[in-house]
């Protein structure tokens, strides 16, 4: 007869929000990160205004490993007007730094580094259409950062990516950042938001 002793296993760190609460801030598991403003919740998700402010919290009340992911649902309703989401991963809410893959509406997929308030692509990052996001519905966004892989999926399918970055390293918060411009005609919001470890 073998004996089975009993052991832990740790199960690893996932927060979810559905934002399914009184309208305004998001509340005290969020930090607004530095360079924008806070988001805010309308009739159970997350709008914006159409002002071209960048709106983006990250989650602060658990720590996180530097290897993470988040993700987002978003509904980007069909019009011209100028609107993207990044999900966020490694952010400081010291300094403005985080990775971000993102969708716009103008050029599709990137992901992207933000290193104490400058913004770039990362190597081997450039623009990726895809005309099904506007107009499809709520979208399911997942970005994973992996030691110093990074890659964006769309509705649980590798979308851009993988790429490699090492210029962020701390571990940090994962989050999101929403942005419509004041023109043209459209609409986006964002709804049930998931991150942890990887």
């Amino acid at each position: 007869m073998v004996l089975l002793l009993p052991r832990r296993v740790t199960a690893p760190l996932v927060v979810l929000d559905n934002f399914n609460r009184t309208d305004g801030g998001l509340g005290s598991n969020w930090t607004t990160l530095p360079g924008g403003a806070a988001p805010q919740i309308s009739s159970n998700t997350i709008t914006s205004a159409a002002d071209g402010v960048d709106r983006s919290a990250g989650w602060t009340t658990d720590t996180f490993n530097a290897n993470q992911y988040a993700e987002i649902q978003a509904d980007f309703s069909t019009g011209t007007k100028f609107r993207f989401v990044k999900i966020i991963c490694r952010a400081s809410t010291a300094a403005d730094t985080y990775y971000a893959f993102m969708f716009d509406t103008t050029n599709g997929y990137t992901i992207r580094k933000n290193v104490a308030g400058v913004e770039s692509l990362v190597t081997g990052s450039g623009v990726l259409a895809d005309g099904s996001v506007i107009g499809g519905g709520l979208i399911t966004f997942r970005f994973k950062v992996n030691g110093s892989t990074l890659e964006g999926f769309k509705n649980g399918v590798s979308a851009y990516g993988p790429f490699t970055d090492t210029s962020i390293t701390a571990t940090g918060s994962p989050g999101f950042m929403l942005n419509m411009e004041v023109a043209g005609t459209g609409t986006l919001s964002l709804d049930n938001f998931a991150a942890g470890n990887l």
